[in-house]
Formats: C-alpha cells, structure tokens, sequence
C-alpha cells in the first residue's frame, strides 16, 4: 500500500486537498443543517465542482507555463531588476532571450495530477447534477 501511495503521491495530496476544500465548502454552506434532499444534492455537486474546476485552472496555468508561455514576461522583469539593483552578474547581464529561453523551457513542473483530479471532481459533480434532476 505505501508502494501505490509513494508512486501516485501527486494524485493522493490533491485529492485530499481538493476533498478538504470541498468539505469546507459544504460546511459553510450548512449541509448537516439542511432537511430538503434536493438542497443537499446541489451543496455536494458544488462541493465537488468548485475544486473541480480550480484544479483544472491550475493544471492549465501549470501546463501553459511549461510550455513557456510566461517566459517573454519573466526575462523582462529579470532584466529591468538587474539593471535597477546593484545585483550585476556579468554572465547574466549578458544573457539573450533565447539563452534565457533554452535554459528555462527544460525546468518542468508535473500538471497532469492537476487536470486529472479536476477532471474526476467536475464528473463527479455532473453526476449529482443528473441526480438532482432526476430526483426533482
């Protein structure tokens, strides 16, 4: 069991993260206060959709930033801070664009854990849609 915990650590803490986020939700919306089945149902779906979609969110940011995307902006910053501050490394000042480019595009950060859990928690939040539905 530690073995498929070690291996799938990514999927494991965003799910959590996303359960958590979602029990929250639930709470402040009042779920155990609630009577009407029909109420619980769309406070589940939201519960399971708004970390759904912000999942989702930041598994595309994540993703378009390591396709570089950001890159142009952040050499830009670099280089209006290097010659505002006294911080002068002369093989960085004399860095080009496509250097800068080269060196960074290979700095890859995982996003598939992100998109796939969102993904999972916005089904599941159109399941209970299709319930509520069918119950109303």
């Amino acid at each position: 069991m530690m073995e498929y915990i070690k291996e799938y650590k990514e999927y494991v803490i965003t799910t959590a993260v996303a359960f958590v986020v979602g029990l929250l939700l639930a709470l402040s919306r009042g779920i155990f206060q609630e009577k009407e089945i029909d109420m619980i149902i769309i406070i589940i779906s939201d519960a399971f959709f708004i970390p759904g979609v912000l999942l989702i969110c930041i598994g595309l940011i994540v993703y378009a930033s390591n396709e570089g995307l950001f890159l142009s902006i952040s050499y830009g910053f670099k280089a209006i801070g290097r010659t505002i501050t006294a911080k002068r490394d002369e093989k960085l000042m004399d860095e080009k664009y496509h250097e800068y480019y080269a060196r960074q595009i290979q700095k890859k950060t995982k996003c598939k854990h992100f998109l796939i859990v969102g993904v999972v928690f916005v089904v599941i939040s159109l399941l209970f849609v299709i319930v509520y539905f069918n119950v109303a």
